[in-house]
Order: structure tokens, then sequence, then C-alpha cells
């Protein structure tokens, strides 16, 4: 029994020791620090349906497609009818879906013993990508797998957005800290792009005019808010040097304004993955 007791204390030092002479990440006095942002961003798809000709004279890629050609000599319905001579669109409205894209930006905060605040100013650039089959109809040799024709449609889209937030603790050890972000989020979405490939031909698809002055608004964009909250696990470089592995996950409104057409307002939920470098500049200094 003696031995049961003895066995038992030394199993709880061993539990508690560690504890007891672990330190925290963070120094007890405030600091500035600052740093640069880098990873992926992977937008909802939900907004995605705009790269579908939302912003052009027509209604969709497939109106484009149909409508006739300006330049008989240059245009994906030509390449088209030089194939088939009948044909038909086989998947209408179109499924566009964004691929990851490039996030870097710029990282400030103040840094004290157990909460941290924080400003992000970051950019994300990244494309929507879509695929419309074109079959050939021939009444004389129908089939269930008739002779295609593939016309890739892309979108491209950059987002620019600031995130004023947080950071409180959920593990403070000595060599690492753990910590839960909570942020408020403005954004701006901007079209830089729609067109369409097909014989290794691009086709931009025009985007709406403005029936006033005849000019083109070719840079449709828009602001929106949110907010969202994720992980952070910061490790140590060397002396005033920190390295921060994250994740994001928002949820904000994406919003375009363009003329000729009703806003897109779309909320959607939009994920963050990425790397923070941080430098540790100097204590802040309290009366």
């Amino acid at each position: 029994q003696l031995k049961k007791v003895k066995m038992n204390k030394f199993l709880t030092i061993l539990l508690v020791f560690p504890f007891c002479i672990s330190g925290q990440f963070f120094d007890a006095k405030s600091k500035v620090v600052y740093g640069f942002n880098f990873g992926t961003y992977i937008a909802d798809n939900n907004s995605a349906v705009i790269y579908d000709g939302y912003f052009s004279s027509y209604n969709n890629v497939k109106e484009f497609i149909l409508s006739p050609p300006i330049n008989s000599n240059n245009s994906p319905r030509e390449y088209i009818e030089t194939q088939f001579n009948d044909w038909e669109i086989r998947n209408s409205p179109l499924e566009m879906k964004y691929r990851p894209g490039v996030e870097f930006g710029l990282h400030i905060g103040i840094q004290n013993e157990n909460i941290k605040y924080y400003l992000d100013y970051n950019f994300a650039n990244y494309k929507a990508i879509g695929l419309l089959i074109v079959d050939e109809i021939n009444p004389s040799n129908p089939s269930v797998n008739p002779e295609n024709i593939e016309i890739g449609v892309t979108g491209e889209e950059s987002r620019n957005f600031i995130n004023f937030g947080f950071i409180t603790n959920i593990l403070d050890e000595k060599e690492y800290h753990l910590g839960l972000p909570f942020f408020f989020q403005i954004n701006q979405s901007k079209f830089k792009s729609n067109f369409i490939s097909v014989n290794n031909q691009k086709y931009n698809i025009p985007v709406f005019s403005n029936s006033l002055n005849n000019t083109q608004n070719t840079s449709p964009s828009g602001m929106g808010i949110g907010g969202g909250s994720g992980i952070v696990l910061t490790l140590k470089v060397i002396n005033d040097i920190n390295l921060s592995l994250g994740y994001h996950l928002q949820y904000s409104k994406i919003k375009m304004r363009f003329q000729n057409k009703e806003d897109f307002n779309e909320w959607g939920v939009q994920h963050s993955i990425f790397a923070r470098l941080i430098w540790t500049k100097s204590e802040i200094e309290t009366n």
C-alpha cells in the first residue's frame, strides 16, 4: 500500500511539474509587432456565377456564343459551325467554380501578455473556371456520346480586405502559443476579365456598356463587410522574430456595382490558410 502511495505521488509530480516550470510565450510588457502574410485564399463559389456572362450585355455565356458574330472571321460561333452542321450547348447555365488563389499582405499589432490587437491588409488574386460542352446533332447517326467541342470559360478577380481584430489565448507555453482570433472585415472585390477559350483562341466577353455615354465599365467593383474567426499557432524563429501558421474562416458579403444592371450582392464563406512572419519592434512604455 505504501509503495502504491509513493507511486501515485511520483506520477502526480510528473504530470504537474512541466506546467509549473513552463513559461508564457509572450512577455508581460506590451510590444509593437509587424510583419507580412502569405498563403492561399479560397473564395465561396456562390459569387462565381458572375462569370457566366453576368456582367455582359448577354444573359449568359451560352447567349454570347449563340449570338450572330460581329466579325464572322473571328468568333466562337464561326469556328463551331466549321466543325458541325448542327449543334447544341449541353450544359447551361454554366457551373463556375473558383480555384484557390494567392493571398499576401501586411500585418501590424500590439502584443500584450494575454491578448493581441491587430490589423491586416491583404490582397488576393484568383480565377473562376467553367467548361461548356458543345455537342454535334446528327440525326442520321444518333449517339449517346456525340462528337463535342469543349469551351473553357474563365473569370479573373481580385479582392482586397482589411481585418481588424484580436487574438486570445487557447494554449500559452514557452515554446509555442495557440490563439483564437476574432475580426471584423471590410473587403473590396474587383472584376478583372471574363473570356472563353476555344481552339486555342481567346474571346473576351464584352462588359456592360453605359447607354448614356456609350462607354464601357471594364472594371466593376464593390465594397462589402464581414467577420470571422479561426486558429493561429505561433512559434519562435529567433529572438524578436516569430512565425505564425493560421486558418481564417470568413463570413462576408461580396458586392460589385456596374452600369445598366442590378448590383451583385451575395454573402458567403471564404477561407484563408496562411503563414505570417512577425518582428517585435519595441516595448510600449506606460506611465
